[in-house]
């Protein structure tokens, strides 16, 4: 479905409204732990910087006290700073996953909780792994032929035969990766909602769902480069704010793309507030009509005053009037009954019926003539 930006961004923001505690919280959260994990390993850092200085020239160094209370051997320390870095990215990854889930129940109008951050902990967090695993080795494979390049023409001193192959290879590589980059964009996404389904699975989806769409997902893109870069004049603090804006706006254009928009934001919110008690419950065309709080627009949503022209059209007729006549039955002495009434004694129309046979010496009866 094609929608405008605007248009998406504004859904975004009615979504976001009344949910921004929430996801600016979640933001909080992750940098708390992220600043955290910084600390433990910087701190162990310095303890092995500082063991193998001691080592390398025999020495004593003055480390920071938290260092030196950990271990005084540089190769134990060397290890658990090695598995906590890698505990590290794999904390991050997982709530970055997290991320894509909150803002996705954010646009969908689902419940949106803070923990839903650690929803890839409790959700196939191994196939996320795996995804980002074999993400990284990719860009290496593509990437390793420029530094290749890269070092044989420092060590053979540089020529331009090495410039021109670097300039050519960055080129076709950034266009390639681009291209890719966005024809799998709702890759997360997709195992997100539907985290049963397998990695090729999700891959074919997004490259059809992106089939036609790649352009307008890059201008999305950058059209929160200016927004961005005034963020970064705020020391930060805008970016509590941009992140989850931004987030969930990708999470709109997913939902744009597979036509799941809620109605509910593409209405007005005037449309979508709560009913007036003494509003007027009348035909659909009046309730659909925007509520306003003021002008002269708003009489014809109240209910209609007693004796009005919509009420009386129900009431019950009078007695004795026009509509209730039509339905009385008929009076004895009406002119209808008469018509089947038995004529009377001695009438025309017995006399002609009676079964008379007069003989030869017989003449017809007929009524005496008055004298």
């Amino acid at each position: 479905m094609d929608i405008k930006r605007s248009d998406l961004k504004l859904y975004t923001r009615r979504a976001l409204k009344g949910r921004w505690g929430t996801v600016i919280g979640a933001t909080l959260v992750c940098l708390a732990i992220s600043y955290v994990f910084m600390i433990i390993l910087q701190s162990i850092l310095f303890a092995v910087l500082g063991n193998g200085m001691r080592s390398l020239f025999g020495g004593s160094v003055t480390m920071p006290s938290l260092s030196s209370s950990i271990s005084t051997s540089f190769v134990p320390l060397l290890i658990v700073l090695i598995v906590l870095y890698f505990v590290y990215l794999v904390a991050m990854l997982l709530m970055s996953v997290g991320y894509q889930r909150l803002y996705l129940d954010v646009a969908t109008g689902q419940e949106a909780k803070v923990t839903t951050l650690f929803w890839a902990f409790t959700h196939k967090p191994w196939k996320f792994i795996l995804i980002s695993v074999l993400i990284a080795l990719l860009e290496g494979i593509t990437i390793a032929p420029a530094y290749i390049m890269t070092i044989a023409a420092a060590v053979t001193g540089g020529s331009g035969f090495a410039a021109a192959f670097l300039l050519i290879y960055e080129i076709i590589f950034l266009i390639v990766y681009a291209y890719v980059l966005l024809t799998f964009s709702q890759f997360y996404l997709i195992l997100v909602e539907n985290p049963e389904k397998g990695i090729f699975e999700a891959l074919a989806e997004s490259q059809r769902l992106m089939k036609g769409n790649r352009g307008r997902y890059f201008v999305l893109c950058l059209s929160f480069f200016g927004i961005s870069l005034l963020a970064a004049f705020s020391f930060g603090l805008a970016a509590l704010w941009l992140t989850p804006y931004v987030g969930c706006t990708f999470a709109m254009f997913y939902l744009s793309l597979k036509g799941q928009i809620p109605e509910k934001l593409k209405q007005s919110p005037s449309l979508t507030a709560a009913a007036d008690p003494y509003a007027y419950a009348g035909p659909a065309f009046y309730q659909e009509q925007p509520i306003l709080q003021q002008g002269a627009y708003q009489q014809p949503d109240q209910t209609p005053p007693q004796g009005s022209y919509y009420q009386q059209q129900v009431q019950t007729p009078p007695q004795g009037s026009y509509y209730q006549q039509q339905v009385q039955t008929p009076s004895q002495e009406n002119y209808y009954p008469q018509q089947v009434q038995t004529p009377p004694q001695g009438s025309y129309y017995q006399q002609q019926d009676q079964q008379s046979q007069p003989g030869d010496d017989q003449k017809p009866q007929y009524p005496e003539q008055p004298q």
